[in-house]
């Protein structure tokens, strides 16, 4: 009888098991975020993971993580589903991953194995943003450090020819790495400079452009943004790019930028293109306000006169002639206060920025700015600058907005009047 009853509570104790068992294979318990460490580069990092409720016996192997469950494998596969649902996709490799950017971390892959009695859950993880590291060499590798060695004429040279004279454009990537929608653009320094062979075969350097900003490659083409440009368009501005060299005319627009660069190697190119220049002289007329700093002064001017002494048309906004000159006029921070009222600044407002040229303004204009240069607090050199005709302003100083935001301000305002 006793027996007889044992076997009856036997049975019972394995009916409530199997029982318990099934109820817990088929439910859903959801999942546990799980901090675990994960080590990179030599250094361990915390990330958290979601791991289905009422996993067991972990086991880690480098970048590798797996858990033991006995639940139902379509049930864990939806959870982890649940938990992947509340990271970020990205898409790189022609693959999917889910990216955690609270403990930057990477979900490379996962699966859930049926082993008999139980499932094995697997993660495999990468430390910080796969696509962005991916998106960072890839860019490096096109990129080369640098955009490429241009000769006068056109046509790429290599350092080991033979040649006088050849533009150097230096695209510098220092990694910083901006998000976007559609993937990603990198901070970055860029160097433009003339090279030139002098008789005793050395290299006499002239740098025509030194700025920062954002690029972004798309299908195998630069995109240049400079920061001025960036702010421009945070502020709801939409950008129109055109060419003094290749358009016809300015673009329809209600304010002109024209940023430095290097008309004195392209003269003629800028001359022969009348109507353009015809077109920023009515905009001019019409009182758009327009901006341009150094190359942009030189481009505004009446005339350019490059190294042969050879005269060129430009815009002639402003009477004068830009003469190059054979060694660097000015380099360095400096300040500008405003003598009159002009599109960025209103008389007595001082605005900050830095020069470096290789040429000279001659002209009887009166000039817009009383220029200072310090240091230690001490002012080391004066004397005046820039030009202001109605709604155009012209000057060799580089104007960072960042720093300048109420003369962009002003530059706005005069567009709304």
């Amino acid at each position: 009888m006793k027996n007889k009853k044992s076997i009856i509570i036997l049975i019972s104790i394995i009916l409530t098991v199997i029982t318990i068992y099934i109820i817990i294979y088929f439910s859903s318990l959801g999942y546990n975020l799980k901090s675990e460490t994960y080590e990179y580069n030599g250094n361990n990092y915390k990330i958290k993971l979601g791991i289905p409720k009422l996993s067991f016996m972990k086991k880690q192997n480098d970048k590798n993580f797996s858990y033991k469950n006995i639940r139902n494998t379509k049930i864990l596969k939806g959870e982890i589903a649940s938990y992947l649902n509340t990271l970020e996709k990205k898409n790189c490799n022609n693959t999917t991953y889910y990216y955690d950017r609270n403990n930057n971390f990477t979900i490379l892959d996962y699966s859930v194995n049926n082993k008999f009695i139980y499932n094995t859950i697997s993660y495999s993880v990468y430390y910080s943003d796969l696509c962005k590291t991916e998106a960072i060499i890839a860019n490096k590798n096109k990129l080369g450090n640098t955009t490429g060695i241009y000769t006068i004429n056109g046509g790429t040279v290599s350092i080991q020819e033979e040649w006088n004279t050849k533009f150097d454009g230096t695209f510098m990537d220092n990694s910083k790495v901006i998000d976007t929608k559609n993937g990603y653009k990198f901070k970055a320094n860029l160097n433009i400079y003339l090279a030139i062979r002098t008789p005793d075969k050395k290299f006499d350097t002239k740098y025509l452009e030194m700025s920062s900003g954002t690029y972004e490659i798309k299908d195998d083409k630069l995109y240049y943004y400079r920061e001025n440009i960036e702010l421009l368009e945070k502020l709801g501005l939409e950008i129109k790019y055109f060419s003094p060299m290749k358009d016809k005319e300015v673009p329809n627009a209600d304010y002109i930028y024209i940023g430095g660069g290097f008309p004195e190697i392209f003269p003629q190119e800028l001359h022969d293109n009348k109507s353009m220049r015809e077109s920023i002289l009515n905009a001019h007329r019409k009182n758009i306000p327009i901006y341009a700093e150094c190359g942009g002064l030189m481009y505004l001017g009446e005339k350019l006169e490059n190294q042969n002494k050879e005269l060129f048309d430009m815009v002639g906004i402003f009477k004068g002639t830009s003469v190059m000159t054979s060694s660097l006029k000015r380099f360095g921070y400096c300040n500008g206060k405003a003598k009159v009222d002009t599109v960025l600044a209103k008389k007595g407002q001082i605005i900050k920025g830095h020069e470096f040229h290789h040429s000279i303004f001659k002209s009887n204009e009166p000039c817009a700015y009383e220029m200072t240069k310090e240091k230690g607090g001490v002012v080391i050199d004066r004397w005046d600058g820039g030009y202001s005709i109605g709604n155009t302003l012209a000057t060799y100083l580089h104007t960072h907005f960042y720093n300048n935001l109420d003369c962009i301000a002003n530059f706005l305002e005069k567009g709304n009047k």
